[in-house]
């Protein structure tokens, strides 16, 4: 059995900043809805983003490449929970990513005609703290929980802010084939999950677990597949995911030649 390193965030530096950078985009969001005028809206968004991004510059000075494992690691247990975030030398590289383009993101708003328009600001603010979430998870389904929340924002800045007329088509298709494919990775983490508990008798979503154990998984790759196989069409025949009441009555079987032609 490997062992992984981890170095807490506290062997390190003062705060937990993987949790702060998560929670400053959520913060600013929220005093973004609240803000009556609209003029303070873009300097409010700017405010947290350049505030993150200096905090991902910080993240990545305190990150020292030449040791191994997984640094400034937190993890919070409660109610049957676990939160635990961490970095290694490939997924700091995507929330540093992540804090520049959110900025560069409200620079080029600031040219736009939703410049002041509260809900794409905040929807902004709200994939920069989702995406930060996502990279720096260690828990496979507090990964998942992240890459659901995804959906909200992006669907809220299609409706309100794309061009074209076909943006509720567009949704539709992306509920359709994002939704299976959340469905089909919940699939595969519980199985990582359960296939553990054989072995171990303990139910953990852990990836530093799920890495330093051999997981049981008979049948496992089978039922995959056929989840990989099936959901796909289904989601496109039968009008169950959110998006396919939105579209006239031409736009599923638009749908459908869609996906057979791809």
């Amino acid at each position: 059995m490997d062992t992984i390193t981890m170095t807490l965030w506290s062997e390190t530096i003062s705060f937990p900043i993987l949790s702060v950078m998560t929670a400053i985009p959520l913060v600013t969001m929220l005093l973004v809805l609240l803000t009556p005028p609209p003029a303070i809206v873009l300097r409010l968004g700017f405010a947290g983003t350049i505030l993150t991004f200096l905090f991902g510059v910080y993240l990545l000075a305190v990150f020292n490449p030449d040791q191994p494992g997984i640094q400034l690691y937190e993890k919070y247990q409660g109610m049957g929970l676990t939160y635990s975030v961490g970095v290694d030398g490939t997924n700091i590289l995507f929330i540093l990513l992540t804090t520049v383009l959110a900025l560069l993101a409200l620079v080029y708003n600031m040219t736009a005609r939703h410049a002041t328009d509260r809900i794409h600001v905040a929807c902004l603010l709200g994939y920069e703290a989702i995406l930060i979430g996502a990279f720096a998870a260690m828990n496979a389904m507090q990964f998942w929980l992240w890459c659901f929340l995804e959906l909200v924002p992006v669907v809220l800045m299609t409706l309100r802010t794309g061009s074209g007329q076909n943006r509720r088509w567009v949704v539709a298709l992306l509920l359709q084939h994002w939704g299976s494919g959340l469905l089909m990775v919940l699939a595969g983490f519980l199985m990582l999950g359960f296939g553990i508990m054989l072995s171990t008798d303990v139910l953990s979503f852990d990836w530093l677990v799920l890495k330093e154990n051999n997981a049981n998984l008979e049948y496992a790759t089978l039922i995959f597949c056929c989840c990989y196989s099936v959901l796909p069409y289904a989601c496109l025949y039968f009008p169950f995911m959110p998006g396919c009441q939105c579209l006239p009555n031409k736009e599923p079987s638009r749908a459908r030649e869609f996906f057979w032609s791809a």
